[in-house]
């Protein structure tokens, strides 16, 4: 009898494979919800335990989302970098978790072919990440399989994608204007002065930063000492507005001669482009996985490196006009703060990373700053045994959590409001 295994994304599919071929033995339902329907289903936990896979592979993987294709061809390593700073280096992070989803699907079509050993697999082919990550590794594994084609579903899509730029999940836009924005509502009173000692700079990107940053610009203010907040998004702009909080943003600035600079690094960009495009390579345990990043590297270059270039200079007039000796960041391994540390690293002033959660792999390693601050001992620990020179590391304790002690709290109020 020849065993048929079906790969279903949603239960919409379901309907569609049994049309095709009644005599479908076992559903691998990735969905992970209950089909109600008397069948031999099968989830990707029966398969694979996702976050031991993680683990056993991390390094490998953010070994990959360093080394990618642009290391590998000499053509455009040298021209992948702006003022010396590598342009992928800035978007790793990003890159290490598309890389981490995409394995785990290839790992788990590798352990279903392996446990159950199929004579052929079908495959509703959506058009889509997931559809793509699929039919790739079945191709490359050589794998017998059947493609069951919406034509609709397909033929939408490709309009749009056509049409609209659209890429890797997302539409394309070369220009990211909220990153260079202020707050129209800002008050005038909270105008920085420029160039009145301000050593030490905020830099703050994302949400959290607020948080653990406060309690250090509270200490600075009681001592008089003079700082400046730097803040990009929206959100973390209204924080230091609440709390009355002076800060400044790229909006700031005179910016008008970063478009030239990108105008002369876009025709690089293309050629980056070009090269990839016709080497169609980018393999993981033999099996070439270009087919399922193509789109994703295409928006990696266009949008992600064409960002780490307007940072960097945005940058790096900041630091040199409030002669900056010192940067303070909430995380140092997401594009901004990636930016921001090897600029500094560059001009050679010294910057520190405050740990803003538990200690992670995805969230800390490699630490790109001159020093982080972290938690306590454990954290300590785990970085060094990520490979963080011990150097790098000072422990200071959890600076969002003083806010915990530093408050009094009504006991009776809180178990009443909480039954």
């Amino acid at each position: 009898m020849t065993k048929i295994i079906a790969i279903i994304k949603d239960e919409k599919e379901l309907d569609k494979v049994l049309a095709n071929h009644a005599t479908v033995i076992l559903i691998l339902n990735l969905s992970g919800k209950n089909l109600n329907q008397k069948l031999n289903v099968k989830t990707k936990n029966y398969y694979i335990n996702e976050n031991k896979l993680l683990n056993e592979l991390g390094e490998q993987i953010r070994d990959m989302s360093f080394n990618w294709p642009v290391n590998r061809l000499e053509e455009i390593k040298k021209i992948a970098i702006h003022d010396g700073i590598p342009l992928h280096y800035c978007t790793c992070l990003h890159f290490e978790l598309v890389l981490r989803d995409i394995i785990v699907y290839v790992e788990l079509i590798k352990k279903v072919l392996e446990k159950e050993k199929p004579d052929l697999t079908l495959v509703i082919n959506s058009n889509d990440y997931l559809s793509n990550i699929i039919i790739t590794t079945l191709s490359e594994l050589r794998a017998e399989h059947k493609i069951v084609q919406d034509s609709i579903l397909v033929k939408t899509q490709n309009k749009i994608k056509t049409s609209s730029k659209f890429f890797a999940g997302r539409y394309l836009k070369p220009i990211v204007l909220d990153n260079y924005l202020k707050l129209k509502y800002a008050n005038k009173t909270q105008s920085i002065t420029k160039n009145k000692n301000k050593k030490i700079m905020f830099f703050s990107y994302l949400n959290l930063d607020p948080q653990i940053m406060m309690p250090i610009i509270k200490k600075l203010q009681e001592t008089n000492r003079n700082f400046l907040v730097f803040s990009l998004a929206l959100d973390v702009q209204e924080f230091f507005i609440k709390n009355e909080i002076p800060f400044s943003t790229f909006a700031d600035y005179d910016l008008s001669n970063i478009k030239q600079t990108i105008n002369k690094k876009k025709k690089d960009l293309k050629h980056i482009w070009q090269v990839l495009d016709e080497d169609k390579k980018f393999i993981y345990d033999h099996i070439n996985l270009w087919p399922c990043l193509r789109d994703e590297l295409y928006y990696t270059i266009f949008k992600h490196f064409y960002e780490v270039i307007r940072l960097i200079e945005g940058i790096k007039i900041v630091i040199k006009e409030e002669e900056t000796k010192v940067i303070l960041m909430g995380s140092d391994v997401h594009r901004f703060g990636k930016a921001a540390a090897l600029m500094a690293n560059k001009i050679g002033i010294e910057s520190l990373v405050i740990q803003h959660g538990a200690a992670g792999i995805l969230g800390f390693v490699p630490v790109t700053c001159t020093k982080i601050a972290v938690w306590g001992e454990a954290s300590k620990k785990f970085l060094i045994q990520n490979n963080v020179p011990k150097e790098k590391i000072v422990v200071t304790g959890a600076t969002k959590f003083d806010t915990i002690v530093n408050t009094k709290y009504d006991k009776e109020a809180i178990l009443k409001e909480f039954n």
